[in-house]
């Protein structure tokens, strides 16, 4: 999908506008809190796990990667890489 995404982009007229630069950043906010909320209330996934996906553990036993806790990287890319790939497409 990244990839097709990532073509559809390269070829097409479509015109992103900094304005507009909050849709993907609100998506990202309210998608992060539909999971910790779903953590919070215990959801499961269809194994039994406290989580939808691994990388969205918020008990802080999921995946670490470099040091960091499931929490942090979830954050970091919600909030600093989502802006960074919009303003990356808006440069195209």
């Amino acid at each position: 999908n990244l990839v097709a995404i990532g073509i559809d982009c390269l070829i097409s007229n479509r015109l992103a506008y900094v304005a507009h630069a909050y849709v993907p950043l609100f998506y990202a906010i309210f998608y992060v809190a539909f999971t910790y909320v779903y953590f919070l209330a215990g959801g499961t996934d269809a194994a039994g796990h406290p989580y939808i996906y691994i990388f969205l553990d918020w008990s802080g036993q999921g995946i670490k990667l470099w040091g960091y806790t499931t929490r942090q990287l979830v954050m970091l890319l919600s909030f600093i890489g989502v802006p960074i790939l919009y303003l990356f497409v808006l440069s195209l």
